[in-house]
């Protein structure tokens, strides 16, 4: 079978140029974009390393043309790749039917491309918590629908630190164009905003879920305020700091941290959950969602889960170490229903590594931030495909 039937016909059944039209895709002079599109995205899926190599080798049986109509489309400022991005992950979404799907979750996940070069635009210093030092590269972060039949990327922003972060090269021509706005999201966002501005966006191309997922380093107050703006339910991994819970205490109530509660009320009051390998203990407690701007404590009422692997250790004797928490907005779910619900974030774990692996995740060699961001679409849309 040939990769480029196998291609085109995929490309047909989700109505692709009808999708770069409404995306607003043009190209006034030369080669159609529709067909520039094409080359950009199936030059991964062929024998190649490189879209340079690709044009050395096969690039005449597809067109009549350089490499530059590839890298000239790559570092155009004024092409919206996340709306295309986004329809077609919608199309996707309605001829499989995922809205039907029991359990549907948006989750969230970043993922660092170590990357270095003096007139490399937009990298900058992050910590890597895979490695556990800092690394200079690109850190992106990445929105998906999960559900029990399917993950699908829906939008994707490279995040700039402060920390030996290095500009563009040279200023944009429209500062009101597309890869103007991205630059100014990377660099003035925090990732909880930008992942806010991403769930807006996918809800309003249709796409719904009720939950949203995400590991400990989105397991904060912002993240929860944000679930709950869109009526959904929030289920994160929480890290052991200093954030504080309300309990019931006498007559009032106590502020405790997540280390103060597991040792006053959890480390040897562990019970199996059914049908899991873990044992657990379910507390509702209340935290303050207060943005800075309010008057006052604004106390919203969650769920915290502390988890454990079963092990061959006695309660009382094992580590401080060996528990996690999880935290959901909704306290009437039940502790099966939120590691079930969790689990899905795994998905865009497994589409982070192929996307490095396979699909081009910032691999085309160029220098300008308004490429790499094309090239973070452009991996999504060759998986939706």
């Amino acid at each position: 079978t040939y990769i480029d039937n196998v291609f085109a016909d995929g490309w047909r059944r989700l109505s692709v140029n009808s999708l770069i039209h409404k995306a607003g895709l043009t190209k006034r002079t030369g080669i159609q974009v529709l067909e520039v599109v094409y080359l950009l995205l199936i030059w991964r899926w062929l024998n190649v390393s490189s879209i340079s190599v690709f044009a050395q080798k096969a690039l005449s049986l597809f067109i009549q043309a350089k490499k530059d109509v590839m890298y000239d489309l790559l570092k155009r400022e004024d092409i919206n790749w996340r709306s295309l991005n986004l329809q077609m992950a919608a199309k996707v979404h309605d001829i499989h039917g995922l809205d039907s799907g029991e359990t549907r979750a948006f989750v969230l996940d970043d993922s660092i491309k170590t990357r270095r070069g003096k007139r490399m635009e937009g990298v900058s210093s992050h910590f890597d918590h895979v490695s556990n030092i800092s690394v200079m590269g690109q850190q992106v972060l990445t929105l998906g629908l999960s559900t029990e039949e399917a993950f699908l990327p829906l939008d994707s922003q490279i995040s700039i630190s402060k920390v030996k972060a290095q500009p563009v090269n040279k200023q944009f021509k429209d500062g009101r164009s597309a890869g103007a706005k991205r630059y100014d999201e990377a660099i003035g966002k925090t990732k909880v905003q930008i992942a806010t501005g991403m769930l807006r966006r996918a809800v309003r191309h249709g796409i719904r879920a009720a939950y949203v997922v995400a590991d400990a380093w989105f397991g904060n107050k912002a993240m929860m305020r944000a679930a709950l703006e869109f009526n959904m339910t929030a289920i994160l991994r929480m890290k052991k700091s200093k954030t504080k819970y309300r309990v019931p205490h006498g007559n009032g109530h106590k502020l405790l941290d997540a280390k103060e509660l597991y040792r006053r009320a959890v480390r040897k009051q562990w019970n199996p959950v059914s049908d899991l390998p873990w044992k657990a203990v379910e507390m509702i407690v209340e935290i303050d969602l207060a943005k800075d701007t309010d008057k006052g404590p604004r106390y919203h009422r969650i769920k915290l889960l502390f988890v454990r692997g079963i092990n061959d250790k006695p309660d009382h004797t094992a580590s401080r170490k060996d528990w996690a928490l999880f935290v959901s907005t909704d306290p009437d779910l039940s502790g099966v229903r939120m590691l079930q619900t969790y689990a899905l974030r795994w998905s865009i774990e497994v589409y982070l590594k192929e996307a490095k692996k396979h699909l081009g995740f910032l691999q085309e060699q160029t220098q300008t931030f308004v490429s790499h961001t094309a090239s973070i679409h452009l991996c999504a849309l060759r998986y939706l495909m």
